[in-house]
């Protein structure tokens, strides 16, 4: 379904001439935390991740789960700018910390974006820019986003 809505996406954005990003988000230190809580811990921090990030976007923009602990952001007629302050408030969003079971669990995330059309113009070129800016995110020590530079 997301590889669906991001080709549509792209396909209305050339039409319209409009900028589109696309963020992929991981949860910094996730094994950690299912090591130390447990998986039905891990889980809950999923969902919590998920239905923050949910919060923080329009209803025509994207949330979807694409790996373990990953999840892409497909914010629509988007520019940079604008992004930035979405995945900023995302970032803050899901640095604060999750109540389970009595427990208080910290979690961040480390989130990468690329843009149509400056940095990419189909969509595995843009989530292979995305991912990598979500790499450098984690190696710049997690908890923030970082915009693919080429």
């Amino acid at each position: 379904l997301f590889l669906d809505r991001l080709g549509q996406a792209l396909t209305h954005a050339a039409r319209r001439d409009e900028p589109l990003t696309l963020g992929i988000l991981d949860i910094d230190r996730f094994r950690d935390t299912n090591n130390r809580y447990g998986h039905l811990a891990g889980d809950a921090v999923l969902q919590a991740v998920a239905e923050r990030t949910r919060g923080c976007v329009r209803a025509a923009d994207t949330v979807a789960r694409i790996g373990g602990d990953e999840l892409a952001i497909l914010l629509v007629g988007t520019p940079e700018s604008k992004a930035a302050r979405v995945l900023a408030k995302i970032v803050a969003a899901n640095a604060a910390p999750l109540a389970y079971e009595g427990q208080e669990i910290r979690a961040s995330v480390s989130l990468g974006a690329a843009g149509y059309p400056r940095d990419a113009q189909d969509g595995e070129a843009l989530r292979k820019l995305a991912d990598s800016a979500m790499y450098a995110a984690k190696t710049g020590g997690g908890n923030r986003y970082v915009f693919y530079r080429g």
